[in-house]
């Protein structure tokens, strides 16, 4: 069955594209995101977005293990996070002091410009364009400087082997589509779609 990973930055596609490749693959998804916490917590995202620059990684590491146990229990899985595709790293497993390591066997970076994501983001979450802009900027900073300090990665260098997708010039099927017609053929590996 196939493991696959999507990751990208805020206002990507990467939570609508989870979705549509498990639906048509008929495998489990896992898309449980800082947002996601935050309604579970009861708090908004901007609130545990700010707790997380300070908790010495306690959320960061919550949200990972959730997924790499997520990861290791299912034999077939599509999983969504910014972190999704480093999750078998070995510096994010130490950190987590993950007992078991998932096997992921493809990796997908849905690339989009900032002023794309920022809209869909005022979009998604009712804002103002200039408002967007400057969260998504924020969050991608605050992000990166987390990963790199956390585990030592670099958000904008992705693993070996990781296809990366346009998703300007892609609709989210057309990203759904491409991930799986990659998936299916089995033999593709670091392209820039």
């Amino acid at each position: 069955m196939p493991r696959i990973a999507i990751s990208g930055k805020s206002g990507c596609g990467a939570t609508t594209a989870t979705k549509l490749v498990s639906a048509a693959l008929g495998i489990p998804a896992y898309n449980f995101t800082m947002r996601d916490l935050a309604s579970e917590r009861g708090t908004t995202l901007d609130a545990l977005q700010k707790k997380a620059l300070v908790d010495a990684g306690a959320i960061d590491f919550e949200l990972d293990r959730r997924q790499v146990s997520f990861a290791v229990a299912n034999p077939g899985f599509v999983l969504g996070s910014r972190m999704a595709i480093w999750l078998d790293d070995n510096r994010v497993l130490s950190k987590l002091h993950a007992l078991q390591k998932p096997v992921i066997g493809h990796r997908f970076w849905l690339s989009t410009p900032l002023q794309e994501r920022a809209k869909r983001v005022a979009q998604r979450e009712s804002r103002q364009y200039g408002d967007a802009l400057q969260h998504v900027e924020r969050r991608d900073e605050e992000n990166g400087q987390r990963y790199a300090k956390l585990y030592g990665i670099n958000v904008d260098s992705m693993p070996a082997g990781t296809i990366e997708i346009d998703t300007t010039r892609n609709n989210a099927q057309q990203v759904a589509n491409i991930i799986i017609d990659c998936v299916e053929k089995k033999n593709l590996r670091g392209l820039k779609l």
